[in-house]
């Protein structure tokens, strides 16, 4: 029997370095929901200051900033905001390197603070959630709104293991798999790319989520309350059976 020890902090190392930016630009920047997404964001934001929390490459920040006064991101990864800096339209968003459990923007105060494409679940642990979470509300105006987009854990397919193929291309080949390691709260992920005359990829993730009524007792503990919640950025509602969720929270009070 293989020894069940891993270590899940190790496993995510693997995706701030420059390997997996460049691999993000190839197979993930383009995004059927993108333009959805940043519709929604921009009606949530109603043209005022925006953070969005790992901002990555700007998927969603460099079209979104079109619509705001202003809009910051933090990321983790150097590798990603070099790639964020190099698209057209970089300029736009002022991107700092640093983590989304510990960041002051000094005098600062945002309308809108968001953290999608399921980046709160790598966030290892409760404690980092709440921290991420303290540091949303610290930094939103009275009445601005905590968007996450993430798993829905109560209506998730979890995997024991096994490989699937999530797409095959003109000589290319991306394959996923998955352990659940309830105990936890941890899924590790595993992505491998086969690349005809090139050697096989893999990128590592651990990802970890607790109880959607547990999320929501930690927003109240920080002054937000759920207003909305969504299955999709169509904004279908929430289904039991959703793998994914919408969360919108909205800090106490008016603007002034």
């Amino acid at each position: 029997m293989i020894d069940p020890h891993v270590d899940v902090h190790a496993i995510n190392d693997y995706v701030y370095g420059d390997e997996w930016s460049r691999l993000w630009q190839i197979y993930f920047a383009k995004r059927p929901d993108t333009d959805l997404a940043v519709q929604c964001l921009a009606g949530w934001a109603d043209g005022g200051d925006v953070l969005e929390l790992g901002v990555g490459s700007g998927r969603v920040a460099i079209p979104l900033a079109s619509y705001c006064r202003t809009l910051h991101g933090i990321d983790t990864s150097e590798g990603m905001l070099r790639e964020l800096r190099a698209k057209e339209g970089g300029e736009r968003v002022q991107a700092t390197l640093g983590d989304v459990t510990d960041f002051t923007f000094e005098g600062l105060k945002f309308d809108l603070v968001y953290f999608i494409s399921w980046g709160l679940q790598m966030l290892l642990s409760e404690e980092l959630k709440l921290r991420c979470f303290e540091r949303a509300a610290e930094h939103l105006q009275a009445g601005g709104r905590f968007i996450i987009e993430g798993m829905h854990p109560e209506g998730y397919p979890f995997s024991s293991g096994g490989l699937g193929t999530l797409k095959i291309d003109r000589a290319t080949t991306i394959l996923n798999g998955e352990i659940h390691r309830p105990w936890e709260q941890v899924v590790l992920n595993s992505l491998i790319f086969l690349v005809d005359n090139e050697s096989p990829r893999v990128h590592t993730t651990a990802s970890h989520y607790i109880a959607t009524s547990r999320l929501d007792e930690i927003a109240a503990s920080v002054g937000l309350v759920m207003e909305n919640a969504y299955s999709d950025w169509k904004c279908s509602p929430l289904m039991d059976s959703s793998p994914s969720m919408i969360r919108v929270y909205r800090k106490a009070g008016s603007h002034v």
